[in-house]
């Protein structure tokens, strides 16, 4: 659905470039054609919780936040279509959070957040729909405050569904456009409570709610969370979900690629396609340059932006030597066989025949 709402409202400033980006993808050679289509800049490392599951809990870098004046150097080097502002941390801790959105809304970039709404109070509320942002995230990992609780520790459910409530009130109040999602990590400790989730969040009125298997990043003991044990379980809740009459729309592809995957013995990816080093960059608080959020301690890091400049890294020899990698010998390293990202659905447009012949993929027949 964001991808949807990205192309509605594209500044027409872009499209030449998201053209030249879609380009690179086709053709996945080891540069790419035009600045990434899409940039995650990291507004900070360092939360107000600690979930059971997340990579902070064993990152080794520097915990900090991204200040306005280095945010606006990161910026004016891309200018994305699509910007993310994310990070290993609650959004709104960051102080300067919003004049970050004001400026990348004035220089025409389709806004979206990330955020646990355990700290959001009415006037972060009021900031937040006012800011001009396109979509936000919300993180709702259970349907009780036991569920929850054990996971996201240090957070407290009521306030998290409060804090939403008065989202959506006030959004609706000022009648935004802002999209609403809603993020479920399914892991081994909340999968059997994920129909309750969805029936819990179904009567708020968000625009949709997407669960998704957690990633166990290229930590070992992560894989204790991971599915994998309990497809039966999965295989159930795939087949309740499809059967479930619901206001809100639930994008729950994932799932059922993470069982399809099993089945076919297709966890740990070797060649599965993925597009994201030809139109997608993540950029941390400090400046450097990997190739997406799973590389949580820049387990590859192409450069920095602060020591260089942007369109040098994005086609210098280490990036492209990672992209001709991905292609020639697949998700090589632990991160990218573990990633969930799986892009069938770019992968399957580009199967034209002139597309075909001039791409470095290999298109099976």
């Amino acid at each position: 659905m964001i991808y949807k709402e990205i192309l509605k409202k594209l500044n027409p400033k872009f499209i030449f470039r998201v053209g030249l980006g879609t380009f690179s993808c086709f053709i996945s050679g080891e540069k790419a054609y035009a600045l990434p289509i899409r940039a995650e800049i990291e507004n900070g490392a360092g939360c107000n919780l600690k979930c059971e599951m997340c990579a902070i809990n064993n990152m080794k870098r520097k915990k900090g936040f991204l200040s306005f004046e280095k945010f606006k150097l990161i910026y004016d080097q891309i200018k994305p279509p699509y910007l993310n502002l994310t990070g290993y941390t609650e959004s709104f801790l960051n102080k300067d959070i919003f004049k970050m959105i004001k400026y990348g809304k004035d220089n025409g970039s389709f806004i979206k957040l990330d955020s646990n709404a355990t700290i959001l109070n009415d006037e972060i509320i009021s900031n937040i729909v006012d800011s001009g942002a396109d979509a936000i995230s919300i993180s709702v990992d259970g349907s009780t405050k036991k569920i929850y609780e054990n996971i996201r520790k240090g957070g407290k459910l009521e306030v998290v569904l409060e804090n939403l409530k008065k989202l959506i009130d006030k959004k609706n109040e000022k009648n935004s456009d802002m999209k609403i999602f809603i993020a479920i990590v399914v892991q081994k400790n909340n999968l059997k409570d994920i129909i309750e989730i969805i029936k819990l969040l179904d009567k708020f009125g968000v625009d949709q709610i997407n669960p998704t298997p957690i990633v166990e990043y290229d930590i070992k003991e992560y894989e204790k969370f991971t599915l994998k044990n309990y497809i039966e379980d999965l295989k159930n809740i795939i087949d309740e979900i499809s059967s479930m009459k619901t206001k809100t729309k639930i994008d729950y592809e994932s799932l059922k690629k993470y069982l399809k995957d099993y089945k076919e013995n297709k966890l740990k990816y070797q060649n599965e396609p993925c597009f994201a080093p030809w139109y997608n960059t993540y950029i941390t608080w400090e400046g450097d340059v990997v190739p997406c959020c799973y590389h949580y301690d820049n387990q590859v890091k192409f450069g920095n932006v602060f020591e260089e400049k942007f369109k040098d890294i994005w086609n210098n020899s280490k990036y492209k030597e990672f992209r001709k990698n991905m292609i020639q010998k697949g998700r090589t390293s632990a991160i990218c066989q573990t990633c969930r990202n799986k892009e069938e659905f770019l992968y399957n447009k580009f199967k034209i025949p002139l597309i075909k012949n001039i791409s470095k993929r290999k298109y099976e027949k």
